[in-house]
């Protein structure tokens, strides 16, 4: 049940109807078409997220675990206060429902004193509440907040250590199979792999990843080696991915910067933000607030639940990146060993694109509220500068978009455009993510099974790498103890 039990004095049900209007002010490096105390409160949270030189990469997992809690938060409040009686306002529930959650995951004095709080207090002072409305919109919204962070309050496992000594493992690699990029002892001892630590997260509407893959990802494989698709993937990435590459223009710089490049002074660092930025200058200025929230919520949730997916797979088919294959070379293609990707690779397996799974799934939602065939422009704002070699103090543009699919699209060329992935990987990374917010959106009030499983501190991590290219094992908790 979403519902919980509000200690809500009976005397405080007893209210008139009250028109009250609420003027917000936008946040000052936001020009947004619609904008709400929802909006102004993910806006916060990317100013907390996106700290100097933040980057997608780094801050992914972060994102992915607290916003979905914002958002859903904010949806939670709304649908007590209307079975509470509409005693109050719903600007002020949401608002108290967000500030708890955020001063939860962000509780440090700096923050509240000079973040959150101020928020709050600008947002209800802007409301005019009586007393009684302001505890009633407190109790309802923290109320909300509390329950979902005791049932949703992001837990990971060490996974680093098993994934580490997996990969460690492999001594002589079979051709399309992941390795370390340093050969070296001191290398490889100082390797650290990307998102391993979200397969062990639980999604908040898929069913567990294992089986979501097996019911409706199965035909996603990556390219077997030798054959014509390898050919093509090898073949369509050699050159645009090559960092030095002669025929390199400055779009496609540009587009693997705005994916790959660090940043400064700039608040949309992750899929998640830039996500909510195009729901937020998509939508008419008149929306409601129930309708930006839910639209919020359901995104959020899709792309964390893509992102467990996609690391699920990664560290299933162990495929190898293109600087791995490149400087390999295998039985139908010569080794390039000075290829080096346009942006360094994250250390994880290639197979799907992460980035294009989530950008897909993000905007699934957005598009299912607009109409499925209907194109929907927004555009995310820039600012600040970009901080990577060769375009430090770069000024980071505002780029349009003139529907989601250019969006997802774009996500694709990027990523090929930093030497990161192959374009079969994107391609089916745009239909994984599909896939994900199709499910998120036909289950999304559907309750979950708990599982059968102990605490996960009494399980092990397993992680053992495949032998060869198109087998899949993936990372997972070791029940052989419990035989």
């Amino acid at each position: 049940m979403i519902m919980t039990t509000l200690t809500i004095r009976t005397k405080e049900l007893l209210c008139v109807a009250i028109t009250i209007i609420v003027m917000l002010q936008a946040p000052a490096s936001t020009t947004a078409v619609v904008n709400n105390v929802a909006f102004e409160w993910t806006h916060m949270l990317d100013t907390l997220i996106c700290p100097q030189g933040a980057t997608n990469l780094g801050f992914a997992p972060l994102t992915s675990a607290i916003q979905p809690q914002l958002h859903l938060a904010q949806w939670h409040a709304l649908i007590a206060l209307k079975a509470t009686g509409d005693c109050t306002t719903e600007q002020a529930v949401v608002a108290f429902a967000s500030f708890k959650i955020l001063s939860h995951y962000f509780s440090w004095t700096q923050i509240l004193d000079f973040n959150l709080g101020p928020l709050l207090d600008r947002q209800l002072r802007s409301m005019d509440l009586t007393e009684k409305q302001k505890r009633l919109s407190k109790r309802i919204g923290q109320t909300v907040a509390v329950n979902l962070i005791r049932q949703r309050s992001p837990a990971s496992e060490f996974t680093q250590g098993p994934v580490h000594a997996a990969v460690d493992d492999v001594i002589n690699p079979q051709i399309g199979v992941f390795r370390h990029f340093a050969t070296t002892p001191e290398g490889r001892d100082a390797a650290h792999f990307f998102f391993n630590q979200m397969v062990s997260w639980k999604p908040f509407v898929l069913p567990h990843p294992l089986q979501f893959i097996k019911d409706y990802l199965s035909e996603f494989k990556p390219p077997v080696i030798p054959s014509a698709e390898w050919d093509a993937d090898w073949d369509g990435l050699k050159d645009i991915g090559r960092a030095g590459w002669s025929g390199r223009t400055a779009a496609m710089n540009l587009s693997a910067n705005l994916y790959a490049c660090p940043r400064l002074s700039n608040f949309k660092c992750s899929f998640e933000q830039a996500a909510s930025a195009a729901i937020q200058t998509a939508l008419p200025s008149n929306t409601s607030l129930y309708d930006s929230v839910l639209l919020l919520a359901k995104t959020s949730v899709s792309i964390h639940d893509a992102a467990i997916t996609q690391v699920t797979v990664k560290f299933g088919f162990w495929f190898w990146r293109p600087e791995q294959a490149f400087r390999s070379g295998d039985g139908t293609h010569a080794p390039i060993p000075d290829w080096s990707p346009y942006h360094p690779t994250p250390l994880e397996p290639e197979y799907p694109s992460g980035t294009v799974t989530i950008v897909s799934a993000g905007t699934g939602p957005l598009q299912k509220y607009f109409g499925k065939d209907k194109d929907v422009p927004f555009f995310i704002e820039g600012g600040g500068t970009f901080n990577c070699e060769g375009f430090v103090g770069v000024p980071v543009p505002t780029v349009n978009f003139t529907s989601l699919d250019a969006f997802v699209t774009e996500a694709g060329k990027s990523r090929m455009y930093s030497g990161a992935h192959y374009q079969s990987s994107v391609d089916d990374a745009k239909e994984i993510g599909k896939r994900v917010a199709d499910y998120v959106e036909k289950h999304w009030t559907h309750t979950q099974p708990s599982g059968v499983l102990p605490d996960p501190t009494f399980l092990d991590i397993f992680a053992k790498v495949v032998k060869k290219s198109g087998d899949f094992s993936p990372v997972r908790y070791d029940v052989s103890a419990l035989k």
